[in-house]
């Protein structure tokens, strides 16, 4: 699941995603995230759930393309670089002619 996360480095999703179980959301979706909210409400007696609701919030420019402030793009654009960056050390690919 991990890879398939987007911006999983900069943001916390750990601590504001409520994971649904895949196999119960196969079979039944509705009661499969009913059971994982309700879960998510009990854990410290409501406390998580309202961290995990305000880290949301906070971070809502990170991963709406429609919020107002919405730093998607710079995301992306990001994730990009990072990912040549990567390939071009791993293939051994110099952007400068050596010296």
């Amino acid at each position: 699941m991990q890879e398939s996360i987007a911006f999983r480095r900069e943001l916390p999703w750990r601590n504001m995603s409520v994971v649904v179980d895949p196999a119960a959301f196969s079979r039944w979706p509705a009661q499969a995230i009913e059971s994982a909210v309700s879960a998510a409400r009990a854990r410290d007696g409501g406390a998580w759930l309202t961290r995990a609701l305000a880290l949301r919030a906070r971070h809502a420019p990170d991963v709406l393309w429609t919020h107002p402030r919405s730093r998607v793009a710079e995301r992306v654009l990001d994730a990009c670089v990072r990912v040549a960056d990567q390939s071009r050390r791993e293939s051994g690919y110099r952007t400068k002619a050596p010296r």
